[in-house]
């Protein structure tokens, strides 16, 4: 078993985003999650990202309870409707990530061609599209060395066409071993 979570609550006044959230991911799987806007998805990512903090519960992996460190080094989250460093080209985001956050180098050309990237390397990322940040985003998340993806609507702003060829890139890195957690 890759982590596990157990009794994770999290509020927000009276509103209860989360109550009791349980659930159990084994290295490797695809999993999908699915509900409502409001049914507090998005809540569960950051919580167990760790942007967020839980009001209770616990995340545990290789045994023990995760910390901080040890959910950085397990989960990357890759949230939606984001712009991270807008004024940077594409292209640097990816080898930012690559070199400042740990990413794989040796899968940077090949995110590249999967997610059709090529002709955005050199425009800047608050210039892009929805569907064009999307997936920049997701080639940000799938250059990064954590074994689970977080991933907030993997397909929201893509065209058919884009949402199939992703899906067949997560399949590739699903394969290989990659944990995928969507949204």
């Amino acid at each position: 078993m890759l982590f596990e979570v157990n009794g994770l609550c999290k509020r927000f006044g009276e509103i209860v985003a989360l109550a009791g959230v349980s659930f159990h991911v084994r290295a490797g799987e695809v999993l999908g999650l699915i509900g409502p806007n409001g049914a507090g998805k998005s809540t569960l990512f950051e919580c167990l990202a760790g942007v967020l903090p839980s009001d209770s519960g616990t995340l545990r992996a290789g045994g023990r309870q995760a910390g901080a460190s040890d959910r950085r080094s397990l989960l990357f989250y890759v949230p939606d409707g984001i712009a991270p460093w807008p004024s940077q080209q594409v292209g640097w985001a990816l080898d930012f990530t690559i070199g400042f956050l740990g990413g794989r180098a040796s899968l940077r050309d090949e995110v590249i061609g999967q997610l059709d990237l090529h002709a955005l390397l050199h425009q800047p990322v608050g210039t892009l599209s929805k569907g064009q940040r999307k997936r920049v985003l997701l080639g940000i998340g799938l250059l990064t060395s954590q074994p689970a993806l977080l991933i907030d609507e993997p397909f929201e702003g893509l065209d058919l066409r884009q949402a199939r060829d992703i899906a067949a890139a997560l399949r590739v890195h699903a394969a290989r071993g990659r944990t995928l957690f969507l949204s």
